[in-house]
């Protein structure tokens, strides 16, 4: 078939550049990727207008899942090359669940090293070959939701070769496991607005109401209404540990329950607890993070109606993981991308003070002018223009 092609006049298709956004839409095409951890599957989106020097954006998914699409695939910014890697546990490819823990941050590594011109794919191709305006040295790492706790916690491990990206960006990331696990279901008998702080680990630790615990047929509660039963009220819910097989919710939590004596059949321990949100902790990571790449700058994306946890109007988790990292010595932070790369009217400045105490600072708009995509590309070309 080749020699007709030459024949006809006609160029063999190049068997490395993948379909145009347009074809393939936003879940993009499947390539695979090959990491410690064995094959990966990841998502290359072309944009369907190649000018040269596009940056390139490695995006992680929010929630727990290890899948490299969701219902947020179309979270697509215009002119931006996008790479999504499966983390371990996808249906697609090898490695166990580990709950974005070790195998999820090297499949998240493998994806950084492939953006940046330092791997190849299974097929032997680069990205440049797949996408070729793709620019590797401007490559932005960000993390959706949960997905910014396991990009934190990637670059934070020393065990993996990362390339420094040109900048990370996260939107309304639930730093710290009480709002992983929204332990406090935006019920105002058990959060109180402006109870949380950062202690000396960078742990953002927000205090408990002053309620009992209640259990019945194996479920554990706020107790409430004080009867000692769980029908009507709040359960206790966590996440399980693949590595224990047990639940782990926050340590500050466990603790209460456990000097309240509910009983925690199937639970970690607070020290269990501990060390497993240890390594999926964006707040707790960011000292590491700063200290590895003192120059990395970073852009915290968030709205006036947090996606994650909407009922607790002072972002804690957002002014909390800025707190984390001015005081990790991060040479730049911003909350939201300035007026001169989004057009909009408002802006906080790079560097503004963000506190845990006060959680103050300007939040995107919750219209429909501002979709997330749009927000997005704002911030990737406000990150990849800085000197």
């Amino acid at each position: 078939m080749i020699w007709l092609a030459l024949a006809l006049g006609c160029e063999e298709p190049d068997p490395c550049l993948v379909p145009a956004e347009e074809e393939v839409g936003d879940d993009g095409a499947a390539i695979e990727l090959e990491a410690d951890v064995g094959r990966i599957e990841a998502r290359v989106l072309r944009p369907s207008v190649a000018l040269a020097g596009q940056p390139v954006m490695v995006q992680v998914f929010g929630a727990w899942s290890a899948e490299p699409q969701s219902e947020s695939s179309g979270v697509v910014p215009e002119g931006v090359v996008v790479v999504r890697p499966a983390l371990a546990g996808a249906d697609w490819g090898d490695g166990l669940d580990d709950r974005r823990g070790p195998l999820g941050r090297a499949a998240v590594a493998a994806a950084l090293r492939y953006a940046a011109g330092v791997d190849h794919d299974a097929a032997g191709c680069r990205l440049v070959d797949r996408a070729p305006a793709a620019d590797p040295d401007r490559v932005v790492l960000f993390g959706m939701s949960n997905g910014g706790n396991v990009a934190f916690a990637t670059l934070a491990d020393a065990a993996l070769d990362v390339p420094e990206p040109v900048g990370m960006l996260t939107w309304e990331t639930p730093a710290g496991p009480q709002f992983v696990n929204h332990e406090f279901a935006g019920d105002d008998a058990l959060y109180a607005a402006g109870s949380c702080e950062l202690d000396e680990h960078a742990a953002i630790q927000c205090a408990l109401p002053s309620v009992g615990f209640g259990q019945s047929s194996g479920v554990r509660c706020f107790d409430l209404d004080g009867d000692g039963a769980c029908e009507g009220e709040t359960p206790l819910v966590g996440t399980i540990d693949p590595a224990s097989e047990l639940r782990a919710l926050s340590p500050r939590l466990l603790a209460a329950a456990e000097v309240a004596g509910v009983g925690a059949l199937g639970w970690a321990t607070p020290e269990d607890s501990e060390r497993f949100w240890s390594e999926r902790d964006a707040a707790l990571a960011s000292a590491a993070v700063v200290s590895r790449f003192p120059g990395l700058p970073f852009m915290i994306l968030a709205s006036e109606t947090d996606h994650a946890i909407p009922e607790l109007e002072d972002h804690p988790h957002v002014f909390g993981l800025g707190e984390a990292l001015q005081r990790a010595g991060a040479a730049w932070v911003r909350l939201n991308p300035g007026s001169a790369a989004s057009g909009l009217g408002d802006e906080n400045e790079a560097n503004a003070t963000l506190s845990l105490a006060a959680g103050e600072g300007w939040l995107l708009p919750d219209e429909d002018e501002s979709p997330l995509s749009e927000s997005v590309r704002w911030a990737v070309n406000e990150l990849v223009a800085l000197p």
